[in-house]
């Protein structure tokens, strides 16, 4: 497994580490000088994701909940204030608080120390790729987490009707991952992806994107609708939302690291997490067939069936 594919595997699964688990970390008083930092480095990207197009997402317009594993330090409108826990397990999501969807991130700390203790497993096991945590990973991360809380402020009604059955990871990898033919098309059908993102022209790019969709089509017989549903929304929600964080790094960095880490290679892993890259890809595919896509786009489509209408 490459570094990027293992620190995206990492991150993500953060959502299910529990409680007990968490507790091992220590925690500082007050929100550390880091958090703050991180918070305002991303404030100031706003107007680089202001370009990519997507009609009122502003950070500054949610709150941002920070947990240190005893508190939230909350901060909005310039202020941050001490709170409860809302949600005491080591997540990094978007959770509804008092009617309003709100960022939650563990600190900056609790994150750097985690990698650490997987980094000391990695020697344990005689591995040798380690991945240093940085702020602006934590950057990337809060980017993420804000466009769910976009999507879920102004579109819970589209989405939920798009998807109205429950997605649950465990149906991908009892289901899916475990279908050796689903596998090898959705392998076939990414080289399919890569290629249109790389094409020179709009023509071969077409091209591409109707030969990804041939294969999609085929297989997604072979699963079945309910289970392509379920790829389909996370290549939709997720897949936007790590759109938006590879846009996030590429203005901290530079587009060809972003390409470098995170797109030559598709490597297949079991769960849900493959999906955020193809969503992802999809976007950047987009943006090379109609730049304004995103403008009006409010979650009552799926990403690929936007896509596909390009080929009309």
């Amino acid at each position: 497994m490459n570094k990027s594919v293992k620190k995206l595997l990492l991150v993500y699964i953060l959502l299910g580490i529990s409680l007990i688990f968490a507790t091992i970390f220590t925690t500082t008083k007050g929100l550390s000088k880091n958090n703050k930092e991180i918070y305002k480095e991303a404030l100031s990207m706003q107007n680089h994701i202001d370009k990519l197009g997507f009609k009122g997402f502003n950070l500054s317009d949610f709150r941002v909940r920070f947990y240190d594993g005893k508190s939230d330090y909350v901060i909005f409108a310039d202020k941050i204030e001490k709170e409860n826990v809302v949600l005491d397990v080591f997540a990094a999501t978007s959770i509804e608080v008092n009617g309003e969807y709100q960022v939650l991130l563990p600190t900056f700390e609790r994150f750097f120390e985690l990698f650490s203790m997987f980094n000391t497993a990695n020697l344990l096991i005689d591995e040798s790729e380690n991945y240093q945590y940085t702020k602006s990973d934590h950057i990337n991360t809060l980017w993420h987490e804000a466009f769910h809380t976009y999507q879920f402020t102004y579109f819970e009604d589209n989405i939920s009707n798009l998807f109205p059955h429950e997605n649950k990871e465990e149906t991908i990898v009892g289901d899916i991952d475990s279908n050796e033919i689903a596998v090898e098309l959705l392998s076939e059908s990414v080289e399919k992806l890569l290629k249109a993102y790389y094409a020179h022209n709009d023509e071969e790019t077409l091209t591409l994107i109707k030969e990804y969709f041939e294969i999609t089509d085929k297989r997604n017989e072979i699963i079945g609708l309910e289970l392509a549903s379920v790829e389909s929304f996370f290549k939709t929600i997720e897949g936007s939302a790590s759109y938006i964080e590879a846009n996030s790094y590429m203005i901290q960095n530079n587009r060809k690291m972003f390409e470098d880490t995170f797109i030559l290679d598709f490597n297949y892993t079991n769960g849900a997490s493959k999906y955020y890259n193809i969503g992802m890809l999809e976007c950047f595919i987009l943006d090379k067939l109609d730049k304004g896509w995103k403008e009006n786009y409010d979650f009552s489509k799926t990403i690929d069936d936007v896509l596909r209408e390009k080929l009309e």
